[in-house]
């Protein structure tokens, strides 16, 4: 068992030529040295359905101490000239970390619909 993952497995699996499984901020963060002995075999798409996707989701609890203040951060964060621009321009070494939400889609709609008006 190799200490200090993910970093060093990749190293280890670019040194022994072998294979290893990362999600792609790490990928994106280790030196380009070790990039370069190593080939994505497959990556996660923007599709529900894919096994790989990885979805970030942004919750409010119903006892948070300052939920106005978390409200109107989920509110921003959904925004396309708010948190959507900034997930779309965040990139690691060159790379996009991130993709933003699927147009036409209301997830803080959704979720307080789920919750009840009160939410």
């Amino acid at each position: 068992m190799l200490n200090n993952f993910p970093f060093q497995a990749i190293r280890k699996a670019a040194e022994l030529g072998e294979y290893t499984l990362t999600d792609f901020g790490t990928w994106c963060a280790i030196e380009s040295t070790v990039r370069d002995k190593l080939t994505i075999f497959t990556q996660g798409k923007d599709d529900e359905d894919d096994p790989l996707l990885n979805p970030a989701h942004l919750l409010v609890g119903t006892s948070a101490q300052n939920k106005d203040v978390a409200n109107k951060f989920a509110d921003w964060m959904i925004k396309d000239d708010g948190g959507q621009r900034v997930i779309k321009e965040f990139n690691k070494n060159g790379y996009n970390l991130y993709t933003t939400a699927p147009v036409g889609l209301d997830p803080l709609g959704k979720v307080k619909g789920l919750l009840g008006a009160g939410a």
